[in-house]
């Protein structure tokens, strides 16, 4: 994994960490710094993406529709089980890594977070 990478790695889950340790917010509460930032949305499960290996360990991400797109949001914790058709609440990540020290890329990053009732 080249430093690049692993800072988008790093930088993905501290700002992950910090979403889901907030309280539940309501749609589309967001919070920015330079050059990085997140939102937390919903959105509808239009199909489930799991597989558990015979140790137990096990993946789980849902794709949704984004802007119109179709993306993937991934449950690192594997702290959810969604239906089709259910309501996932997500966090959209924006790394901007284009003036880190070895410039790169803007990168969009969709993660679950904490579900609320």
């Amino acid at each position: 994994m080249t430093f690049g990478k692993t800072a988008a790695f790093c930088l993905s889950l501290c700002l992950a960490g910090r979403a889901y340790a907030q309280q539940p917010g309501e749609h589309g509460t967001s919070i920015s710094d330079p050059g990085n930032s997140f939102e937390v949305l919903m959105a509808k499960v239009e199909q489930v993406f799991s597989y558990a290996d015979e140790a137990g360990f096990q993946f789980i991400a849902y794709q949704i529709s984004y802007q119109g797109h179709p993306v993937v949001v991934e449950d690192p914790i594997g702290s959810t089980n969604i239906a089709v058709g259910g309501e996932v609440r997500f966090l959209v990540i924006r790394h901007d890594m284009t003036k880190a020290p070895r410039p790169g890329k803007k990168l969009l990053s969709f993660l679950v977070t904490k579900q609320v009732a």
